[in-house]
Formats: structure tokens, sequence, C-alpha cells
């Protein structure tokens, strides 16, 4: 469903067509899916600016992000089914090869939600953090509830000020991330705990060999 949700430009591009008719022609002012990229298109509406600057993205407006926030809620509202899958393997070389994908794809959740630049262009998540998610499903269940209950929480800060933020569709983001924030509380939380040990014996094992290194120095001079 992530990968629907983002490739929608490009799929309409090459002739496809992906998003369920059942959703979009509830927002669509015509029976074509691409009217949500045209620059003339009904679903203009207001002009709105692209997340994170100042451009304007032409074409983009209330319909079309509001169809958009739509299918971003429905994927969320089975991230805890993905969750349940991901506790019953047990082998952590499948563990990691069945997180990797999940944890993607609730980062691209993430910027696509919400985002007029799916109607304009390509959403991708940066490397960096495509780096951070891979080694984190490395380290296991933990770590992998802390990601998805991060990505819940930003999505769960933006839903009071999303398009459709006050309808059904803002109620269905806020409860779906509760549900998802619920399920990984737990296991989040003592992933959060490791870390902050690690942290603390990080700093302590710094401040010796520094404090090692200044001693050596003023006996040198001695």
């Amino acid at each position: 469903k992530t990968n629907i949700i983002r490739d929608y430009l490009e799929d309409y591009v090459d002739g496809r067509a992906f998003w369920p008719q059942s959703v979009w022609k509830s927002y669509a002012c015509s029976n074509d899916l691409g009217e949500f990229a045209l620059p003339t298109s009904h679903g203009a509406g207001s002009l709105l600016p692209v997340k994170g600057g100042e451009v304007v993205a032409k074409g983009v407006g209330v319909q079309a992000l509001m169809c958009l926030n739509h299918l971003v809620a429905d994927a969320l509202e089975l991230v805890p089914y993905s969750l349940e899958y991901l506790e019953r393997v047990q082998t952590p070389s499948i563990y990691r090869f069945c997180a990797i994908p999940q944890v993607m794809a609730i980062a691209t959740l993430v910027a696509c939600f919400d985002n007029p630049l799916v109607f304009t262009g390509v959403v991708k998540i940066r490397k960096g953090l495509t780096a951070r998610l891979i080694v984190a499903c490395c380290d296991g269940p933990n770590a992998v509830h802390f990601w998805f209950r991060q990505f819940a929480e930003e999505i769960l800060a933006q839903s009071d000020t999303c398009v459709g933020a006050g309808g059904p569709v803002g109620k269905r983001l806020k409860e779906a991330c509760k549900r998802i924030l619920e399920r990984t509380e737990k296991r989040s939380q003592n992933w959060s705990g490791k870390q902050t040990q690690k942290r603390l014996v990080l700093g302590a094992m710094t401040a010796l060999a520094v404090s090692s290194v200044f001693y050596g120095k003023l006996q040198s001079h001695r």
C-alpha cells in the first residue's frame, strides 16, 4: 500500500493506476485519477506550500491531499497486524528480512503524509535515515518498535493541522497512531533505556580517556 501511495505520479505517467477507485473517486471532480496532478484541475483549489520549503505546488489542492491522507490512514491501520506478524518470527536473519521493508514503509508513509510532492515528483526518505533503520532492524524487535513509535508520534503530531484534520480522515489517523503507540510502548521503552545506559557508559569511558591523557601530559611536564 505504501509503494502504491508513493508512486502515484510515476504510475499514472506510465499508464498504470493502483489507487482504489472507491477512495479517489470520492474526492475527484472527474473520472480521471490524474486530475490531482493537473495544474488546471478542479482539484487544484487553493495553492499549498510544499512540505519543508516555500515552493508552491501548482495544481495540488485540498481534494488531492484529502485523498492522500485517506490512503495513508488506511495503510496505518494495518501496522498492528504487521507488528504482530513480526513478533512471530523467531529466526534473526528472517526477522531482519521481514522487518526492514516494514520499517521503511512506515518511514515512507511519514514522508508522503499531507505532502503535495506526491503529486508533482518523487518522495523518498533520506539515505542516512535508511541506514539507521537497517541497523535498527539488525538490533532486534525493541529497536524496530522504537522506530515505529517515533514515526507514529510524528504523524500524530501533524494530524491536528493536516488537510482533513477535522473530519473522518483526521479521526482515523489519530486512532491508528494511538493503536501503534499502545502496541509499541513496552518494547520502545526497553530500547530507549538501553540506549541511555550505553550513552552513559560511553560518556564515562570518554571522560576517563580524556582524563588519562591530560594526567599523562601533566606528569611529563614535571
